[in-house]
Formats: structure tokens, sequence, C-alpha cells
């Protein structure tokens, strides 16, 4: 049994190498299916977003089969998928759109983490006499997850209907949860790396004719989604015998780059893995990736998101209600360890696992908040700005870093003023906590024992917990976390960071892709970007339109999140920055 001072070093060995993938490196082509060829499929979400009959939603899924060299999958998993957001009153063939926004989610995330700067990005585009469209990739891997209890609890409108699918072994029309798939059945993910990955998304968006992709297709991304895109642009998709064919360079798929709390370059000055050693590191990631084929690390484990569409669930329909599922789900390393990292507010109760999270009573929408507020979860990559806990005593909280601290470990962890549940009042008649939404910030809020930092202010708060909790649900099986995350993806990425094109890489044989288009660029004002890269380095020279905006408090998350009216009245400032650079990038609209 690890201790819990190793628990605590293996998430935070895990999270610091995700800063790393941050800010990583740019990957092939084949002329895939015309839009609704054979193999497409779409299907609606009927979504309860207050602008749903602005912006019209579906999954699409294509046929694109694996090699049989990958090894024994899921048929499922021959399919790729993406969530279509478009303006509702706009032509409903994309060909005919004035843009598409083609993105790639962040680590960990899935599709659905892109569902409010989607609807913001159409809503002001609509607004400025353009149809636009935004396509979240949902990557290979998802085929994995099993969304059967989340969409019957989606049916029955009751999340108590998808807890006891995953976590009380009840069936659901005769079908039962098999549980997390093993390392083992998932062995066929060590093939899923950044080549697959780029390929999935050339396959995208070779639906779409090469004019309609070289004028109107903009290419981009949030977090990792950022450092792929840039993957993209300097990959080299040509069959075999065309090696080099300028047609089928990755840049020559795109009119212009965005990229949200993220880079698209981080490379070496020189190229430290070459030749024989990068056969032999490619030897090593392929050995790690075979072994453990998706990121199963708390707080980020399988177990542990199957049980985010639960709690966005209740707090989306029964915010105010007393949480049951704190109490309820297993007690065992996962949940405990993510339970402990998120609530001890000094290193002494996180190893003693104090305060309990099954004794807290804490409303459905204060778990949400919990989990993901800036204020409260010690991992900027997890951050967003939902607004503050009330209701019941706080304290600052000291752990994994002091209260206030400046960002440390690559901006991972500190960055904000933090407050924790007091342990006083973390008992089964303790009171009530309840979460006060990013727009109910009025004034800035202080611990009684910091009197002088604030934990929250009007101007800090900025993402709406109720649509929040909403997208980590409604969007299945395209959901708003990746639950098994490819490691090989993180692998390839890592390699290129510091050089290495060898093995898989090799495709990637251009260097000044992401300098041939326009580029937009939205940091976060307490995100990562501005961190890993103060002085913006990282942002090459490229034709006009290059844009590049910082959001004030924004999080990591809330690039992707945030409200579209913040509490300045002003609107959201991510999809206002997409729609106006889009607007100078593929010029007047359709008539």
């Amino acid at each position: 049994m690890r201790s819990c001072l190793s628990r605590l070093r293996a998430a935070l060995a895990l999270s610091l190498g995700f800063v790393g993938l941050l800010l990583a490196v740019p990957l092939m082509a084949y002329v895939g299916p015309s839009w609704q060829g054979p193999g497409y499929q779409e299907t609606p979400i009927n979504s309860t977003s207050p602008d749903a009959g602005l912006v019209s939603e579906s999954y699409v899924s294509l046929y694109e089969p694996l090699p049989a060299s990958d090894g024994p999958h899921p048929a499922a998993c021959d399919r790729i998928g993406y969530l279509r957001f478009r303006a509702a009153s706009g032509p409903s063939n994309p060909e005919n759109a004035d843009a598409i926004y083609v993105t790639q989610p962040g680590i960990l995330e899935g599709a659905g983490a892109l569902d409010q700067v989607a609807r913001n990005t159409i809503i002001d585009a609509e607004q400025k006499g353009y149809h636009v469209e935004l396509w979240a990739l949902s990557r290979r891997s998802n085929c994995l997850v099993d969304s059967t209890g989340i969409a019957a609890a989606i049916a029955a409108h009751n999340p108590n209907v998808a807890f006891n699918y995953y976590f009380g072994g009840q069936p659901i029309n005769g079908q039962t949860f098999a549980g997390v798939v093993s390392e083992s059945n998932a062995a066929w993910l060590s093939h899923i790396g950044l080549a697959q990955t780029v390929q999935d998304e050339y396959d995208v968006i070779s639906q779409l004719p090469p004019s309609v992709r070289e004028d109107k297709v903009l290419c981009g991304g949030h977090s990792l989604g950022g450092l792929i895109t840039g993957a993209f642009a300097n990959w080299d998709f040509s069959p075999p015998g065309d090696a080099g064919d300028p047609a089928y360079a990755g840049y020559n798929q795109c009119a212009g780059y965005f990229s949200l709390e993220s880079r698209f370059e981080f490379t070496s000055a020189t190229s430290v893995l070459s030749g024989p050693l990068s056969g032999l590191l490619n030897g090593i990631l392929g050995a790690i990736s075979t072994h453990a084929p998706y990121i199963d690390v708390p707080p980020a484990t399988p177990e542990t998101e199957y049980a985010l569409p639960i709690l966005g669930m209740a707090s989306y329909w029964s915010p105010n209600a007393r949480s049951a599922f704190l109490a309820q789900f297993p007690k065992d390393f996962d949940f405990n360890s993510t339970y402990d990292l998120l609530l001890a507010d000094k290193l002494s109760d996180f190893v003693v696992g104090k305060p309990d999270a099954r004794t807290v009573n804490a409303t459905n929408q204060a778990v949400i908040g919990v989990v993901f507020g800036q204020n409260s979860q010690p991992f900027a990559f997890l951050r967003a700005a939902l607004g503050a806990p009330t209701g019941g005593p706080l304290v600052a909280k000291n752990f994994p870093v002091a209260f206030n601290s400046a960002p440390q470990d690559g901006g991972l962890l500190g960055g904000q003023a933090q407050v924790a549940v007091s342990p006083t009042g973390a008992e089964s008649s303790g009171p009530l906590y309840t979460w006060l939404n990013y727009n109910q910030i009025t004034q800035p809020l202080y611990l009684a024992s910091e009197p002088t930092v604030p934990y929250a202010t009007p101007t800090t708060e900025v993402s709406d917990i109720v649509q929040f909790s909403r997208t980590l649900f409604e969007a299945a099986p395209a959901l708003f976390t990746e639950v098994y995350f490819p490691t090989q993806l993180a692998e390839d990425s890592i390699a290129l960071g510091a050089g290495d094109r060898g093995g898989a890489r090799a495709d990637m044989r251009y260097t000044n892709g992401t300098s041939m288009h326009p580029a937009a660029y939205v940091d976060g004002g307490s995100g990562l970007a501005k961190v890993i890269d103060p002085t913006n380095s990282l942002i090459p020279a490229s034709p006009p339109p290059l844009v590049h905006v910082v959001a004030p408090g924004y999080n990591h998350l809330d690039v992707i999140t945030a409200a579209r009216v913040q509490n300045n009245g002003q609107p959201e400032l991510s999809s206002s920055t997409l729609a106006s650079w889009m607007e100078q990038v593929v010029g007047p609209p359709a008539p």
C-alpha cells in the first residue's frame, strides 16, 4: 500500500509532466470521404443551454478503421467523432459556412469541454453577419467510454441512474457496466499517439474540398490541443509515393491557426535526441505506453472521471440539494487521494486524510465548485473561476503550496489565494456549504486570517457554474473529460519537444507550418501560458492578422468555459477575439 506522501508525489509527478505538454510541438495526410459520404453518421444533441435556439449541436462520427497492426480493439474504435456546433440559422452544409473552427481539446479533455467557447463564438460571429461552425474533436480513445449510464440518467433526469450503473452494479436494459477497461485490453492505445491523432484530424477536415480548407478552415486547440495543432501544421500527409507534396502539407489544410492557453511550438535549440538516441527513446516510450496505455494517477483516473458527469448532473438539476454522492463513491485509493488533495489545508491533514469529504455537508453545486474552482483546485490546469464557497467556516489552503503563493513548478501550483473547508465544519452535524456563482460575487471576499488578500473578486470570477455543470455530461459520448487519455500521445509530445522526430513522428517534415498563416492567441491572465512563455518568445511571426490577447482573471480552463457576459458587462473575451480575428482572416461573409 502506497503511503500518503507517495500518493502526493505520484500526483505531482503526473501533473508536472502535463505542464511540459502545454507548449509541445508539431503531423499525415490522406484524402478522406466527402461531407456525408459513406460511413458518416450525425446525431442531434438536445441541449438545454439557454442559447440552444441559436446554436445547433450534434455528434458526428466517421468510419475510419484503425490498422490491423494496432491489435485487437472494439469495433467502435474504428470510428472517429466530433461535436458539431453551428449557427441554427446558417446552412446545413458546412461547405457553405463562412468559417469552420476545427478544435483539439487539451490534455484529459473531451470535446464537451469546448461547449461554451463554441456557442459564444458562433453567436459573436452571427452578430457580425457570419454563419460559422466549430468542430470539437473527440479523440480516438473516447471510443472506450461506456456512456450507457449517462445517457439513461439524462433520459430519466436522475443522476442516481448513472451512479447505480457505474458504481452500484445495476444493469440498464440488460447491460451491466463492465468496469474500467483493463490495461491489457487497452494495449492497442499504445499506437494512438500523435501520428494517429493528427491523421484523424486530417480525415475530419478532408470531408471538405481543398478550396474550403484553404479559405475557411481555422485550426486550433486548447492547452495540449494547441501543440497538436502545431504538429498538424508541420505534418506531411502525403500518400505513399508522394512524400513532400505540398498539397498534403498540414498547413495547406487551414486558413489560420488559433491557440487557447497554449502555443504551437516548443522546440529545443538543437535536436538533442537524434540518431541512436532517438531510436533508444522510441523504444523506451513504446514500452511505457504498452504497459500503461492510458493515464491513471489520482486525481486523473478513469474511475474518478466517470464520477464527474454524475456530479455535474446533480449540480445542474439539483444545485441546492445536499450532495449524497461524496459519501457513496468507493472508499479506495483513487477517491481517497482525490478527496485529500482537494480538501486538505496543510500537509499534516493530507497525511491523515483530514477533513473527511464523506462527512462534509455540501450542496451539489458546491461540490463542483470545490473540484474545479480556482480558489480550491490545487492544480492550475484543472482550474476555472466559478465563484466561491460559502455557508460554513473556511480556512487558508496551505497545501500543496502556501496561501497566495506565486506560480510554482512551471505554473502548475500556486498563483491563487485558495481556501479550504475548515476541519471544524466538516462534520455530519456541521453547516451546509453552498456556492456563490461567478455573477454573485459583488465584492472582494476575504478570510479573517488573511484580511488583505481576497480569494474571490468580481473580476477574478468569470465562468458560470450552472453551464459548466451542464457541459460535464450533456454531450455524451463526447464528455468534458477524456477518461482514457493515451499515454503515447503525451510521450510523443514530450519527445517532439526534445527535438526527436524519429519513428512514428518522422512525417513531421516541415518546420515553418505555423508561420504560414494568420494566428490568434488567447492567454488567461491567471493561466499557464503566460507563466511558461512570459516573454511571448514562442509566438512566431506570421502573416497578419496576428492577434495576442490576455484575458484578465481567466484561469487555464476559463478560456474555453467563461460565461457569455462577464461581471463588468462586457462580452466573453476568448470568443469575441476568435470572431473578430476570423472576420479579418476570411473576409466578408457570404451574401
